[in-house]
């Protein structure tokens, strides 16, 4: 996660920033992530990936970065691709 690539150029203001992650769980690495975004977008829409087998539930993900992000808009999406851990 490199916070440079959100910001771009010092001073540029952007229209919709995305910040897609698991958030599994929310540290505070992705809060900076969606700060940087927030303070250098118009507009910003976190969206939440969740495999249905993960222990922590996607509502309760997207509890925690909308209470601390309320200006973003944060949305959940499915991810229930098999996952081959071989």
């Amino acid at each position: 996660m490199r916070v440079m690539e959100v910001t771009g150029v010092a001073g540029t203001r952007h229209g919709h920033g995305l910040v897609i992650g698991k958030f599994y769980p929310f540290h505070a690495g992705h809060q900076a992530l969606v700060r940087a975004a927030t303070s250098s977008c118009d507009r910003v829409t976190v969206e939440v990936i969740a495999h249905s087998v993960e222990s922590i539930p996607v509502d309760v993900r997207v509890g925690w970065v909308q209470s601390e992000h309320p200006t973003a808009r944060v949305v959940a999406a499915p991810d229930d691709h098999p996952v081959d851990f071989d």
